[in-house]
């Protein structure tokens, strides 16, 4: 579920982002870009996944490191459907 709202959310924000630049609001700044605020949202989700991923696996929780490796799996190809958009 979280991933299909993931995916929405990066749909809207292609989609407001083309709106802006089609109304002529060229400013590359990251302040109005909606798609560069998620692709930095989800950067640093995935930077916070990959550090508690480090510390499961430092602490010997494998099952922890699995679940987390599944939500970072997760989490850099939404990252990456944001960057396609760009």
């Amino acid at each position: 579920m979280e991933v299909m709202e993931a995916r929405e959310e990066v749909e809207e924000a292609a989609a407001a982002e083309a709106a802006r630049r089609k109304s002529g609001d060229e400013n590359d700044g990251s302040e109005n870009n909606p798609l560069a605020l998620l692709r930095d949202k989800h950067a640093r989700a995935a930077q916070d996944l990959s550090t508690e991923l480090s510390s499961a696996f430092a602490s010997g929780d494998l099952g922890e490191a699995r679940r987390l490796s599944v939500r970072l799996r997760y989490a850099t190809r939404i990252l990456q459907a944001v960057r396609e958009k760009m």
